[in-house]
């Protein structure tokens, strides 16, 4: 009786610690909802001619219970290696075309304020796409002087009016070891967007044997479109598992990538040494059985 009463304790005390951590994590999220400072549009995208003027308007929200110390700001924008967006300061030179007359200003609980981004661009500019971030930076005090900052951003593409040029270059295609020996080859690939507009992307990668025969085709997942000027690095890796019987030698390995609206085409090959750990057994063996050949034959030669 006594250990069915403090079996029934211990089930209790689990119940509660499990009912305290999802109170918790209501409140938390709860707390994390309610303390939000939030920007719109999440993007925009214009297109301006050169030596031109533009506005851009954004409208920023106080989702909080506080009042926030607001300051706007411009970004300069490029793409990460994973396709996500990277801001900071003194990126693009199109940071030095935006504006705007507003200075730092207080925004009260559930309130919200527009906010006008002019855009100038200068004669002489090369036509093509550029990436901004339009900012509105908090710095709330509290006291003993500790502070809580947050920053939201709304991502702006500016077109400027020209002819569209769409150019990839592929900078790096190389398998990862000197020589393999198993049928999962691993590689790496290394792409630039040369041009002045974005492109989007499709990708293959076509294995030949050393005849000439092409022995595998496969589709690879590039990323999401590649913008102005970035570079991108993909680790594409075939399994060839289904060739159960693939004869040592050097292969033929092409990446081809299709890009832009024009789907233009580019392609890079690369050399590829199998070599299967049994290959190495019979090239011992056969090594062995050549040297015993040759005792041999200078055994029979000295009999004679």
């Amino acid at each position: 009786m006594f250990k069915s009463s403090k079996r029934v304790d211990k089930n209790f005390n689990r119940v509660r610690r499990k009912l305290h951590l999802l109170f918790f994590s209501l409140s938390f999220l709860l707390a994390t909802q309610a303390s939000a400072l939030t920007i719109s549009p999440g993007k925009g995208l214009i297109t301006v001619d050169r030596n031109s003027s533009q506005s851009v308007v954004v409208t920023v929200f106080n989702e909080t219970e506080k009042l926030l110390n607001l300051e706007p700001k411009v970004l300069g924008m490029q793409q990460g290696q994973d396709g996500g967006p990277l801001f900071d300061l003194g990126i693009s030179q199109a940071e030095k075309w935006i504006s705007t007359n507003q200075g730092d200003f207080v925004l009260s609980p559930n309130e919200s304020k527009k906010i006008n981004f002019n855009i100038d661009v200068p004669d002489g500019i090369y036509p093509g796409s550029y990436y901004l971030g339009l900012a509105v930076k908090s710095s709330n005090k509290e006291s003993g002087g500790t502070g809580i900052s947050s920053q939201v951003v709304s991502l702006l593409t500016i077109q400027v009016a020209g002819l569209a040029e769409e150019n990839l270059k592929i900078t790096k295609w190389e398998v990862e070891k000197s020589f393999l020996t198993k049928l999962n080859w691993d590689f790496d690939l290394k792409f630039r967007n040369l041009g002045n507009v974005e492109v989007p992307l499709l990708g293959s990668v076509e294995v030949y044997s050393w005849k000439g025969k092409k022995i595998l085709e496969k589709d690879v997942y590039l990323g999401n479109q590649l913008l102005v000027d970035s570079i991108r690095n993909v680790k594409p890796d075939l399994n060839l598992s289904e060739y159960k019987f693939l004869l040592p030698g050097i292969y033929k390995s092409k990446i081809l990538i299709n890009y832009g609206k024009t789907n233009q085409l580019v392609e890079k090959e690369v050399r590829v040494l199998y070599l299967p750990v049994w290959s190495f057994v019979v090239l011992g063996f056969g090594f062995l059985f050549i040297i015993l050949i040759i005792f041999k034959i200078k055994y029979l030669r000295k009999r004679k």
